[in-house]
């Protein structure tokens, strides 16, 4: 069964193994989407009550309530693009 998360990373990291996404307009419809989604009660937010500002991003992981996988996002780094990637 295809999570609505692993549905997400692979639309917007382009199936990257990594799951860096694949430009920063990508970045941009990633949070568009999981806000769409937490607020259809298909994805919960794990590390607080609410999701969190564009301009605040911080690692952040998100939990999809059909499959109860764990995802997280990881903001871009120095050397680093953003990811967001299923938690092992």
């Amino acid at each position: 069964m295809l999570g609505v998360l692993e549905d997400l990373v692979a639309t917007r990291t382009n199936n990257d193994r990594n799951g860096t996404l694949a430009s920063a307009w990508d970045e941009v419809l990633l949070w568009r989407d999981l806000h769409r989604l937490a607020n259809e009660s298909l994805v919960e937010p794990i590390d607080g009550l609410s999701l969190p500002d564009f301009d605040s991003l911080e690692r952040r992981r998100f939990r999809d309530v059909k499959t109860s996988e764990v995802y997280v996002y990881i903001p871009a780094g120095e050397k680093r693009s953003p990811q967001f990637r299923r938690c092992d």
